[in-house]
């Protein structure tokens, strides 16, 4: 049995695994069902911004900024990869993104704690989309970089932003119910019925009670 993010690996790879492998979907491999019920019970209207390679893009960060200037009442939490905090441009980036806005912060915390006060997710290319819409945010793939020519993110619509207005007018737009963000259209990528890899364990092994890492 392989467990896999979403549906998508068996469209993607199913013929170079041997055919008798149950390819089983079950999202995020690093949360377990305490995650899952503390998230979705105390989310927030705040935003997240899930950074890492788009840092040294100017269009990155204009469009942090603008999503702090546009909802100045909210909280832009800013949770940077670590592989990417280490490297030396992270702080120009971060000093850039919070020069003069009191409501845009850098969190340490892991990414599961960042999704448990927030609703809304933007990321440069990352599995953390995957996993904010697993958990429940209305999570988006900011799409700006001229030398990013292929990703199967784009396949699917309602998915990508393109500029600052875009990212605001598609909060707007939620809020207002004029539109409806389309999870279950994201059902491919990552798991979405709510129940984490260990559910899936404990059936498939037969075990009762709850998880236990």
């Amino acid at each position: 049995r392989y467990y896999v993010f979403g549906e998508l690996s068996k469209k993607l790879y199913r013929e170079t695994w041997i055919p008798d492998m149950a390819i089983v979907p079950v999202g995020s491999f690093g949360s377990n069902d305490e995650d899952f019920q503390r998230i979705l019970e105390g989310q927030s209207d705040d935003i997240a911004i899930l950074a890492g390679c788009f840092m040294r893009l100017p269009e990155f960060i204009e469009i942090i900024r603008a999503l702090a200037i546009a909802f100045p009442k909210r909280t832009i939490w800013i949770q940077v990869h670590l592989g990417y905090l280490k490297l030396p441009h992270s702080r120009e980036f971060l000093d850039k993104c919070t020069l003069g806005l009191e409501n845009v912060v850098h969190s340490t915390k892991p990414l599961t704690s960042v999704f448990e006060i927030t609703r809304f997710a933007f990321s440069d290319p990352s599995t953390a989309i995957l996993e904010a819409i697993q958990f429940g945010l209305d999570a988006f793939f900011i799409d700006i970089a001229p030398y990013h020519e292929s990703t199967i993110l784009r396949s699917y619509e309602g998915l990508c932003v393109n500029s600052a207005e875009e990212a605001i007018e598609r909060i707007k737009l939620i809020e207002s119910k004029k539109w409806i963000y389309p999870r279950g259209k994201f059902a491919d990528l990552v798991n979405i019925t709510g129940n984490s890899i260990f559910d899936a364990l404990r059936k498939d092994l037969k075990l009762p009670g709850p998880a236990t890492q």
